[in-house]
This record gives C-alpha cells, sequence and structure tokens, in this order.
C-alpha cells in the first residue's frame, strides 16, 4: 500500500512493483547508444521497488542506471504514469518517445499519455544517483548514497475527465467550528465540451452535489467555500480525522484532513493553544537490508517503539519521508518535523547560492508541501539542516526558502537547524 487508506475507488490503478530488466551505464553511452529505444541484450532482473546497492556486487555503485518494464492495456485508454520516487535523476521513455525529466530522490512525478492504444508498451527510466557539488543531498552526507526506484510506480487509468488536484484549508472560527475551502484542479481530454457532475463527501457523507463545464481539452477550477461545525479537533491525544472524497463523472480523489491550530506565543509552540513539550527522535527511512526502500511493516514497529519510549515527535532526517509513514503519525497523534536533504555540515557556503542548486532546493520544497500539505502531523517544514548559518550566501538562500514555504502554506511553522546557535544570522 502506498497509503494506510484507498486514494481512489473509481480511478483504476496498477502498481508496477516486481522484476524489472535493469543495466547499469557505468561508461554513461546509453544516451548516445539509444538504449532507450534499444534497450541492452541479456540484462540483470531486480525488483522495484528497491535501492541497486542492497543487490550482491551491487553495493558501492553510484551513477547512471537503466530500467525496463513492460505495461499491457486491455483496451484503449489515457495513462498518468506516476513515479513516488526515483533516486537523483530521472528520464522516462515510454515505446521509446522521451516523456521528461525529473530531480529529486524522495519527491513524486508524474507524466500523462492520452489514448493510449491497447496492447503491450515499453516503459524505460534512466536513472542517475551520482551525487555532486549542486545536488541535494551534497556529496558529502552522513548517510549511504542508494540509487534506484525506491518507492512504488503506478499506471493509473483515466478517464477523459479526471482530478488532476485537490486542495482542502480551513480556518478554525471556534472549538468546533471551521471555515472550509475545497479546490478541485480538473482537466478534459475529450475532443468534445462535456458536463460532469461533481459531488463532495465529509467521511462518506454528501454535502455538495454540483456539476462543471470543461471545453475542449480544457481545465478548470472549482472552489467551494462552507461553515462546517461540530468538529472535532486533531490533537496527539485524540487524532481525530476526516476523509474528504471528491467524485467527478467517472473518477474520485480523496484525502484526509485534522482539524487544528498551530501557533507560537511568548517562545512556546501551541497547539489548538496548549503548549506543546516535544520529545522525540530523528528518523532515517534506510534500513540495512532495504535501504530507502522501506517497507511498510517496519514503519509500524518502529512507530510502536518510538510510543513505547515516551516521544510525541519525529524529525524526518533529512528528507521527505514515505506517505504511508505520514499517515501513520496522523493516525497515533505523534507530530513530524519534515525538511529537504540540505544537510551541510560539509557543506561549503560558496556552493550555497549556486543557480542550480537553489532552483533544485526550491522545487523539491515545493514537491514536498504539494504532496504532504493535508497531513495534520506536520508541524514544521525545515528549509535546511546544519550549513553555514553564518555565511550571507545562507541568509539569502533561508528568505527565498522562507517565501516559498509562506507562500504555499502559511498554517505552519517553518524552521531550520543550526550548528552555528551563537554566531549563526539566519535565527
Amino acid at each position: 500500500m502506498i497509503r494506510t487508506f484507498q486514494q481512489h475507488r473509481l480511478r483504476k490503478s496498477q502498481q508496477l512493483d516486481g522484476l524489472w530488466d535493469f543495466v547499469f551505464d557505468k561508461n554513461n553511452v546509453g544516451l548516445s547508444e539509444k538504449w532507450s529505444t534499444h534497450f541492452p541484450s541479456n540484462p540483470d532482473r531486480i525488483p522495484v521497488p528497491a535501492c541497486w546497492n542492497n543487490e550482491l556486487g551491487k553495493y558501492d555503485y553510484e551513477g547512471v542506471a537503466w530500467y525496463r518494464t513492460w505495461v499491457t492495456l486491455d483496451d484503449r485508454s489515457h495513462l498518468r504514469l506516476l513515479f513516488h520516487a526515483v533516486m537523483g535523476h530521472a528520464d522516462v521513455y515510454w515505446d521509446g518517445q522521451h516523456l521528461g525529466y525529473h530531480y529529486g530522490g524522495f519527491t513524486p512525478f508524474d507524466f500523462t499519455i492520452p489514448d493510449v492504444s491497447s496492447g503491450v508498451h515499453e516503459l524505460i527510466v534512466r536513472t542517475d544517483s551520482t551525487l555532486g557539488t549542486n545536488t541535494l543531498p551534497y556529496h558529502i552526507v552522513d548517510w549511504f548514497h542508494y540509487g534506484g526506484i525506491i518507492r512504488p510506480v503506478e499506471v493509473q487509468l483515466l478517464p477523459d475527465v479526471w482530478i488532476e488536484g485537490m486542495r482542502i484549508t480551513y480556518e478554525m472560527t471556534g472549538d468546533s467550528s471551521a471555515d472550509a475551502r475545497i479546490l478541485l484542479n480538473l482537466r478534459s481530454m475529450s475532443d468534445k465540451p462535456v458536463e460532469v457532475p461533481v459531488s463532495l463527501y465529509r467521511n462518506n457523507e454528501m454535502f455538495q452535489s454540483d456539476s462543471a463545464y470543461l471545453s475542449a481539452k480544457g481545465s478548470t477550477e472549482l472552489v467551494l467555500e462552507q461553515a462546517w461545525s461540530d468538529l472535532q479537533r486533531w490533537d496527539t491525544n485524540d487524532p481525530a480525522l476526516y476523509m474528504i472524497r471528491a467524485v467527478v463523472g467517472q473518477d474520485d480523489r480523496a484525502d484526509r484532513i485534522g482539524f487544528r491550530t498551530v501557533e507560537t506565543r511568548d517562545k512556546k509552540i501551541l497547539l489548538n493553544g496548549k503548549e506543546l513539550y516535544l520529545q522525540g527522535v530523528n528518523r532515517h527511512e534506510e534500513h540495512p537490508e532495504w535501504g530507502f526502500a522501506f517497507p511498510n511493516k517496519l514503519m509500524t514497529k518502529e512507530l510502536g517503539i518510538i510510543r513505547h519510549m515516551g516521544c510525541n515527535t519525529v524529525r524526518g532526517s533529512h528528507y521527505p519521508q514515505s506517505e504511508y509513514w505520514i499517515d501513520l503519525l496522523d493516525e497515533q497523534g505523534i507530530l513530524f518535523w519534515s525538511e529537504i536533504p540540505i544537510w551541510g555540515a560539509a557543506f561549503p557556503a560558496k556552493e550555497t547560492d549556486n543557480p542550480l542548486f537553489v532552483e533544485r532546493a526550491l522545487t523539491m520544497m515545493d514537491e514536498m508541501i504539494e504532496r504532504d500539505f493535508h497531513h495534520p502531523s506536520i508541524l514544521f517544514w525545515s528549509v535546511h539542516n546544519e550549513i553555514d548559518t553564518r555565511s550571507q550566501q545562507a541568509y539569502d538562500l533561508s528568505v527565498k526558502m522562507t517565501e516559498l514555504v509562506r507562500s504555499k502554506d502559511q498554517s505552519r511553522l517553518v524552521t531550520f537547524a543550526t550548528m552555528h546557535p551563537m554566531t549563526d544570522i539566519c535565527l
């Protein structure tokens, strides 16, 4: 399971877990030799999702590798290819056509392919786990350099009109009341204008029924604002959760939220107006047998250990962790500090303002917030860890990162970890 609950009941989805064809490209010749259309013969077979470093004979390799699998469609359909995480650089090819490129090892990315014919299709992914001075993380970090497709890959079958995005925000107006706002992004791949019914549910009870008009191959935004009452707040002692589901024509999408307030006052952090005492651990989502492809079963065990220790807080050291893990925290009332992999104990100040590094950092932060916005357990967005915050370069980066976070989400706190507490100019 990717989440601890079902996100789609109408939209059909298949996970491409299993053995994929696999080859190392140690001399980086795959592009010039066109492996995207002529995959090497006699490849290895390797599990997906997984890290190749956990396989015999592949432990030390850092660099370029190619994956291939086959997707069989019984009927013509629109497709969404969703990669939940691929380490480092990823180029994706469908039947030899380059769909696009993504950078960043811990956040999802996707491609939409309209009107795909029935039959067998070839899916190839070129990955590159190489770390350098402008990568996230930097080439010197205190955890292992894994490579591979570390989280699931999904093929989703889309109807002509589908839900491209859903954003739920709210403002508490009382102890058990809130003004809620739901934004739906709808997209059509139909050659004709179309009108579709739209229904919204909270915990399986419909609270809105409407319709939406989309032009041929067009898109639209629907905004619904309502005052909600008789709500139970999400808290560490009683983590109440609400499932919000949208049904649009033949498509649907669901996500969970929790109602709470987060603020600071008199140097204290307040959840629902009450002072928090944070007691917790730093957690790497890593295991010697699975690397970053961390099994769900071990997540429940780790959470049990953390609760047994009397902790109420986890810091995701030092990268976006799996959605399944954060779902568990939501359900158990454990607070979460979420961050991107700018780990800087060995990171020179002069590299902090490298334009490519800054662009990648902003993109990864944007993707992390976009993915995890609805999780009530997340109280902190962390913009970096132990970089040289005595420097002007780090100050400028902190301003850019903080402005991005606050432009996307003003309901949580912005933070970072410093190792220069007496001389830090960013605090």
